[in-house]
C-alpha cells in the first residue's frame, strides 16, 4: 500500500520532466535580456533610476507563488501515508474487519487527513500574507515609478512616451521573471520524486529469486512433496507489532491432504507465501521436500 501511494503522489510531479525545467530557465534568460535590450534603446538613464524596481517587483510575484509550496512536502507525505492506510485496508477488508480493526484504521487515516488539513490552513495564510504584501509592491512599483518619471519628463530628461514605455517594459517583465522563478521551485520537488522512485525500484529483496546461491539438489522420490514448519513464528514487515504466526508445527507428504482452516486474517495465506517462499519466517524452520528453503537455489523446482 505504501509503495502504491508513493508511486501515485510522485506520478505527478515526474510528469514535469527536467526538460520543461529546462525550458523554464532558457525563458528567463531570454526575458530579461530582451527586456535589457528595450530598456536601454529607450532611456537608459531613466532605465537605471527605476532599476530596483525590476528586483523588487520579482521578489514580490516569487514570494507570492511560492507561498503555495510552502507545506506541500509535508502535505504529500500526509496523503501518501493516508494512501497507504487506505490502500491496505481496502485491499486485505477482510481481515481488517475480521480482526475488528475498521474503527482504528479509520481513524489513523482521518489522523493523516488532519495532518494534511492543518498544514493546507496555514499555508492559505500564508499565501494570502504573500498576496497582500505582492499587491502593496506592484501598486507602490507602479507609483514610484511614475513619481520619478515624471521628474524626468518635466526636466526633459525623456520623452513622455519613453517614461511609459520603461515603467510599463519593467513592471511586466519583473512579474515575468518572478513567475518563471517560482515555477522553477517545482525543479525541487521533481528531483526529490525521482529520488523517491528510483530508491523504491532499486530497492533490494532479502529474498533473491534470481541468485544463483544455494542448493542445486536432485530431490528423491522419498522427500518430494514433502513439507514442513517447525516452530515457525513469523511478523510481516510492515506490521511488526502484529505477529501472524507464533510457534507454528505443521507438515505433510505427498498423497496427504492438509487443511488450513481459521478466521480471515489467522495465517492460512502466510503459510503458502511462506512454503512458496515469498517470506521467511521471523523464527523456526520451514523445509520442502525436506530441505529449508532458504537453502534452495533460486529458481529450483
Amino acid at each position: 500500500g505504501s509503495l502504491v501511494a508513493r508511486f501515485g503522489s510522485s506520478a505527478g510531479i515526474i510528469d514535469r520532466s527536467l526538460a520543461g525545467a529546462l525550458s523554464n530557465l532558457y525563458g528567463v534568460v531570454v526575458l530579461v535580456l530582451t527586456t535589457i535590450i528595450i530598456l536601454l534603446s529607450f532611456s537608459p538613464v531613466l532605465t537605471g533610476a527605476l532599476s530596483f524596481l525590476f528586483p523588487l517587483l520579482s521578489y514580490a510575484l516569487y514570494l507570492q507563488r511560492s507561498a503555495k509550496r510552502g507545506d506541500a512536502h509535508v502535505v504529500s507525505k500526509a496523503c501518501e501515508r493516508g494512501g497507504a492506510l487506505a490502500s491496505e485496508a481496502v485491499m486485505f477488508i477482510d481481515t481488517v474487519h475480521s480482526l475488528g480493526q475498521s474503527l482504528a484504521f479509520g481513524d489513523e487515516y482521518e489522523a493523516e487527513l488532519d495532518v494534511a488539513r492543518r498544514k493546507l490552513v496555514r499555508s492559505a495564510r500564508r499565501e494570502a500574507l504573500a498576496a497582500g504584501f505582492t499587491q502593496v509592491v506592484h501598486f507602490g512599483a507602479v507609483g514610484g515609478g511614475f513619481a520619478i518619471g515624471s521628474v524626468f519628463v518635466e526636466n526633459g530628461w525623456v520623452t513622455t512616451d519613453a517614461m511609459f514605455m520603461v515603467v510599463f517594459v519593467l513592471i511586466f517583465a519583473s512579474q515575468g521573471v518572478g513567475g518563471s522563478l517560482a515555477n522553477a521551485a517545482d525543479v525541487d520537488q521533481f528531483v526529490e520524486a525521482t529520488k523517491t522512485v528510483t530508491a523504491a525500484i532499486d530497492m533490494t529483496s532479502p529474498i533473491d529469486a534470481r541468485s544463483p546461491a544455494g542448493l542445486d539438489v536432485v530431490v528423491t522420490d522419498a522427500q518430494r512433496g514433502r513439507a514442513a514448519l517447525n516452530n515457525v513464528s513469523f511478523t510481516y514487515p510492515s506490521r511488526p507489532a502484529a505477529p501472524v504466526l507464533d510457534g507454528l508445527d505443521a507438515s505433510t507428504v505427498r498423497g496427504r491432504t492438509l487443511a488450513l482452516v481459521g478466521a480471515s486474517g489467522s495465517g492460512k495465506s502466510t503459510v503458502i507465501a511462506l512454503l512458496m517462499r515469498l517470506y521467511d519466517p521471523s523464527s523456526g524452520n520451514v523445509s520442502v521436500g525436506s530441505i529449508d528453503a532458504r537453502d534452495w537455489r533460486g529458481g529450483s523446482p
